[in-house]
């Protein structure tokens, strides 16, 4: 009996036995296109920000980041908070906005921020209390949150 099936194998063996190694494994001669890093643009965004030097610039960027809804921009407006000039008035009010209740302020959300926009914002009354209410109870949740995206 072990002769039929050893006569059966042989062939089998010895086609394996042919067979060039570098057939079996290595690497593809072009990228399959199936697999492609995607940037992050909030991360992008944020690093542009800390960098930026021109006051209003900065402040349209940290705007326009704010649409996003992304915890690590609260993260950022939540460190203005502690500020004591009109920036942290404007980092209250996207916290407002886009964070806290967003809902109060219909479809507006989809608008880009002007230059014309950040100046007016800037003027605005420092009477943003819940905002600051809203950030010292959820910066714990949004650093939470923050921490599992990329960076």
């Amino acid at each position: 009996m072990p002769g039929p099936l050893l006569a059966a194998l042989l062939p089998l063996l010895a086609a394996l036995a042919l067979v060039p190694a570098q057939v079996l494994a290595g690497p593809p001669e072009q990228p399959s296109g199936r697999m492609v890093l995607q940037r992050d643009l909030v991360a992008d965004g944020l690093r542009k920000c800390r960098r930026e030097k021109d006051r209003y610039k900065r402040l349209q960027m940290l705007s326009n980041l704010a649409r996003t809804q992304d915890p690590r921009v609260a993260i950022e407006l939540g460190w203005r908070v502690d500020l004591s000039d009109a920036e942290a008035r404007l980092a209250l009010f996207l916290l407002d906005r886009h964070f806290a209740q967003p809902q109060a302020f219909g479809g507006q959300q989809d608008r880009e921020y002007t230059m014309k926009d950040i100046r007016f914002l800037l003027m605005l009354p420092d009477d943003q209390e819940y905002a600051r209410d809203w950030w010292q109870k959820n910066k714990a949740d949004l650093r939470r949150r923050a921490a599992r995206l990329s960076r």
